[in-house]
């Protein structure tokens, strides 16, 4: 096979990192996953039959796909003698070895770049004559957590997503990433990293996906970051954006030292959104979020897929949602009129460890409505109206502290 590749001489040779390469040792072709049809093989070793082309390029996918009726298996990056080929279509000659199978993933490089936009900036952007960053700082330092920071290397490594992170005292403590809802981030993700803390000694990491992007409204508030709006930046960030970016955050903390037995994504509506997708038990998605979390949280999320009742295209992309293939705890509100539990589909709550369904709770019940600095009133409310019609917020602090037990018990943490 070496000396048929070296013979042609229109392929490129590329240095590109991938999840999986296949390799051949002039004997047998080793292949870490093949799709056939809509079945994904893993660990499957040939021999080789003829080489068809190497047409070079950035890799197509990153999989091999096989063709039974044409006996061509197309190869998207091959290592032959410490050369890397790309684009390689070949014929197969015998199997020799084949390892567990399932269903082939919808999830693909290409999905990362399609749907987000590029890291933009390096800073918590400026909307008034007050600095955005310092504003933020102060928020940050009252309720003791870490200033937001370019601090998280991005999921295909172009970039930092901004971050704030609060590391524990304790060798071995809990670590909690918080995904902010589609307003961004705000003195809610602060505060809650703040009780959690009060429940114990543990690691906080309060993630940004739209600062870092430049998906801001000029409003001129200093208090808000305008948030994921469709008329600043397009289709809002889908629920494969943010898990991409929980994928990144979890390789950070994996250079910290942090336990992945101990390391749990908690969001908020959107952000929760990201949290059902970065569970489901989507092959790829179980490959890339399993090593790195032991479990998710998600808070009143929408969770809309393909083919439940709101499906607005114009203005999102919808991603299957569950089965799950870690525990996720999920709770929602039947007050919800943002993201309704009535646009989720039964698999999408009922595959989860636990589900609670609170009637006395409304979107963002946890929400911080009191100002940035201080904590907001019992069944304060606030009226938000969007394309979907005007909807209500109310601060619930009775469910708020039944929240943060539940989120005790599910991580495993030792009462204080």
């Amino acid at each position: 096979m070496i000396k048929k590749i070296s013979a042609l001489v229109f392929f490129s040779i590329v240095s590109i990192t991938v999840l999986a390469q296949d390799a051949y040792d002039g004997v047998y072709l080793t292949i870490p996953k093949v799709a056939i049809a809509n079945t994904l093989y893993r660990n499957v070793k040939i021999s080789v039959g003829q080489v068809l082309a190497v047409n070079g390029g950035a890799p197509s996918k990153d999989y091999d796909t096989y063709i039974p009726a044409t006996n061509v298996l197309s190869i998207p990056s091959v290592v032959v003698g410490g050369s890397t080929y790309t684009n390689v279509q070949i014929t197969v000659g015998q199997v020799f070895a084949v390892g567990e199978s399932g269903p082939l993933s919808t999830l693909g490089f290409a999905d990362y770049n399609f749907e987000n936009t590029v890291i933009k900036v390096n800073a918590v952007p400026n909307l008034n004559t007050y600095s955005n960053d310092e504003w933020y700082r102060r928020i940050a330092t009252n309720w003791g957590q870490g200033a937001i920071t370019p601090l998280i290397p991005a999921f295909d490594g172009k970039g930092f997503l901004l971050a704030s992170w609060t590391p524990s005292t304790k060798p071995d403590a809990p670590t909690f990433v918080i995904a902010h809802g589609g307003g961004g981030i705000g003195s809610t993700d602060f505060i809650l990293g703040a009780d959690l803390r009060a429940m114990g000694d543990v690691n906080i990491l309060i993630l940004d996906s739209i600062w870092s992007r430049g998906r801001i409204t000029n409003t001129g508030d200093r208090a808000s970051n305008g948030g994921d709006s469709i008329k600043a930046s397009g289709k809002t960030l889908s629920s494969n954006a943010r898990m991409f970016d929980l994928v990144a955050a979890g390789r950070w903390l994996s250079t910290q030292g942090v336990n992945p037995d101990k390391t749990y994504a908690i969001g908020m509506s959107q952000g929760g959104w990201g949290v059902l997708r970065a569970f489901t038990n989507d092959p790829m998605i179980t490959e890339l979020v399993k090593p790195l979390y032991a479990g998710g949280i998600s808070l009143y999320p929408p969770c809309e897929e393909p083919g439940t009742k709101h499906t607005e295209e114009q203005n999102f992309t919808f991603h299957k949602l569950g089965p799950y293939h870690s525990k996720v705890l999920l709770i929602t509100g039947a007050l919800d009129t943002l993201t309704p539990v009535s646009y989720c589909s039964e698999s999408t709550l009922k595959s989860v460890e636990k589900w609670l369904h609170w009637e006395d709770a409304t979107h963002s019940f946890n929400e911080s409505m009191g100002g940035a600095f201080k904590r907001t009133t019992d069944g304060t409310c606030q009226t938000m109206v969007n394309g979907f019609g005007t909807h209500q917020f109310c601060y619930n602090e009775k469910r708020v502290k039944q929240m943060l037990e539940e989120i005790r018990v599910f991580s495993s943490m030792s009462a204080q």
